[in-house]
């Protein structure tokens, strides 16, 4: 009687295994993107960004790993 509830608990065990586990993150970085009036070599433009980026860093976020930043401008051709 034994043998055949421990050879129950066990195949439940089996087949119940696969939905006790849980995926892995996909680790896919969130992207952002941003438009900004006039040129990217504007200085009062880098000084935001860099700000934005150090928030960001502050936040827990690293370019390039866990977020990824897309910059256009409107006086770039």
């Amino acid at each position: 009687m034994r043998v055949i509830g421990l050879a129950v608990v066990l195949a439940l065990s089996i087949a119940l295994a696969p939905l006790a586990v849980e995926a892995q993150p996909t680790g896919k970085a969130a992207s952002v993107g941003y438009l900004s009036v006039g040129s990217a070599c504007d200085p009062r433009r880098i000084a935001l960004t860099d700000a934005f980026r150090l928030v960001l860093g502050d936040l827990g976020y690293a370019e390039g790993r866990s977020i990824n930043i897309e910059a256009r401008f409107s006086g770039d051709t």
